[in-house]
């Protein structure tokens, strides 16, 4: 594993850690896979025993995206495809 300490902000990305995590080999994989499992079940134990477990509604929120359509920070919708000068 690598054990250098990092401060920067990049990596803390999806993509950095992704990256991180193939860096290792298959045993620290799954001594990861172990340990988080380890982690869950202190947090909590009864988890094992739950069956058929539906999502909680507004938990997780999905989101889909139209093609061609792309909404703005604001919600509003707008064209993902860039119009031509002479429309403008």
């Amino acid at each position: 594993m690598n054990q250098i300490i990092s401060h920067d902000w990049a990596d803390e990305s999806l993509e950095a850690k992704a990256r991180w995590f193939q860096s290792l080999t298959m045993e620290e994989r799954m001594d990861m896979l172990c340990w988080f499992t380890d982690l869950i079940l202190a947090a909590n134990p009864r988890i094992v025993e739950q069956k058929h477990v539906e999502p909680v509604a507004g938990r997780v929120l999905v989101l889909t995206q139209t093609q061609g359509q792309v909404r703005d920070h604001r919600g509003h919708r707008r064209n993902s495809t860039r119009r031509p000068k002479s429309d403008l």
